[in-house]
């Protein structure tokens, strides 16, 4: 099995597969304002969303396959560089609500354009042609009102997870590297620093 020390190749898999995400991450958030300044019925709104359907395809597919090879992997590079047990405690809760809220977002988007009748497509197939009448209009305004919140909230989150990469990378000296083993161990069984 391929091991996940910062110089092999599943770390740094690993972090392209994170930086792919992040990419697709940033441009669907700014292309949300973007997109809501057309008009609702115009021409501008539906090849904005068509575009914005694209990336968030695209997106799920590499946050699943980060999540995938994460799995493969078997075991994340050991977290040494906390000086404190909250910060690690508050990075995890952190981590694992973006994770929740990156989720939510495609799939209530999923949920808005297919209630709503809207056509979808992904991966450039055509998988749903969209209806003249809504399948569901209820369902078409909770799920928009569920994506809208999502986003709301993940700027407020996302922008949580970069102050903790500024508050390392300048007030703790520390641009996120992981801590490497000594030459001898090739394993991830090493402990941690320990924590306050």
């Amino acid at each position: 099995m391929i091991s996940n020390l910062i110089h092999d190749y599943g770390y740094k898999i690993a972090r392209l597969l994170h930086w792919i995400c992040a990419v697709y991450f940033i441009i669907l958030l700014f292309s949300m304002p973007i997109m809501l300044d057309f008009a609702s019925n115009s021409s501008q709104r539906a090849e904005a969303t068509l575009y914005h359907q694209k990336f968030g395809g695209w997106f799920i597919l590499f946050l699943l396959l980060r999540s995938l090879w994460l799995y493969i992997m078997d075991k994340r590079p050991v977290q040494t560089h906390y000086r404190h047990k909250y910060q690690l405690v508050l990075a995890r809760l952190n981590h694992l609500t973006l994770y929740f809220l990156m989720i939510a977002m495609p799939l209530t988007g999923l949920a808005l354009v297919l209630a709503d009748g809207k056509p979808l497509e992904l991966f450039g197939v055509l998988w749903w042609g969209g209806s003249d009448t809504p399948f569901s209009e209820d369902l078409a305004y909770y799920a928009k009102e569920a994506h809208l919140w999502a986003i709301d909230l993940i700027y407020f989150v996302f922008g949580l997870h970069i102050l903790g990469v500024l508050v390392h990378f300048f007030e703790e000296n520390d641009a996120g590297e992981l801590a490497q083993p000594a030459e001898s161990d090739t394993t991830l069984d090493m402990p941690p620093k320990a924590l306050k």
